[in-house]
């Protein structure tokens, strides 16, 4: 586990792209907003020492239903077969949810400055 800020900042510049130095002051600052490449997400995706419970909290519910509804809005095709008579994609979206379709990862933070990831799949999702 990484200690300070700047050693997270080196670990994730590693993985990446070198930023400028304007970046790396705002990176500096604000850590949280530095883009996680995917090498990074998979090996932490294999930890089983999690701290938090696998249970998918209604924020979290409610953010991937709605970036999944915009995905479908901007022409995205569904992971499920949709009935004709279901044109919403709202809907189309709790429904590739209920059925564990989504191939989405889920970021959450940490009291200590570090973040957890784990798969939709891998949560339980309540109505």
């Amino acid at each position: 586990m990484l200690g300070e800020e700047g050693d997270i900042i080196e670990a994730v510049a590693e993985a990446g792209p070198k930023p400028s130095s304007e970046t790396q002051v705002l990176l500096t600052h604000h850590p949280e907003i530095w883009v996680d490449y995917t090498d990074a997400i998979l090996q932490k995706l294999d930890n089983k020492d999690r701290v938090c419970f696998p249970f998918l909290t209604q924020f979290e519910k409610t953010k991937v239903l709605s970036f999944r509804a915009s995905q479908l809005a901007q022409g995205g095709r569904p992971y499920i077969a949709v009935p004709d008579e279901v044109t919403d994609v709202y809907t189309i979206a709790k429904m590739e949810l209920k059925e564990r379709r989504l191939p989405f990862i889920v970021k959450r933070p940490l009291p200590d400055g570090d973040y957890e990831y784990w798969r939709l799949s891998e949560l339980l999702i309540f109505d």
